[in-house]
């Protein structure tokens, strides 16, 4: 769970010093997602990591938040198999380029 919510205050951080907008940032954690998008503070232990999630989501501008199944995530999940092979953290502007490195059969996108 740790990972998903670094994930999300990364992408959200990303979007924001790329100053990208119009921006769904999709994730596959349904918790996350819900505390997230909840207008309530949270107290669980990982409160602070969604209140500067949100404080992030809400200076970027039109950026929403959605959950989606795992099961239809396979871009995001390929993505992750790549950055494996990386010893330094990396970014991808065009995630299609990233994916097409993958062995064949191992994402449908």
């Amino acid at each position: 769970m740790l990972e998903k919510r670094w994930g999300f205050m990364g992408a959200l951080s990303w979007v924001k010093n790329l100053g990208f907008q119009n921006v769904i940032v999709e994730g596959d954690s349904k918790i996350v997602v819900d505390v997230i998008l909840s207008s309530s503070a949270c107290d669980s232990s990982f409160g602070d990591f969604i209140a500067r999630s949100k404080v992030l989501l809400v200076s970027c501008c039109n950026v929403s938040v959605a959950f989606v199944k795992r099961s239809v995530n396979s871009m995001a999940h390929a993505i992750v198999r790549i950055s494996r092979n990386f010893e330094s953290p990396h970014s991808w502007v065009d995630p299609l380029m990233c994916v097409a490195r993958l062995p064949r059969g191992t994402c449908s996108v």
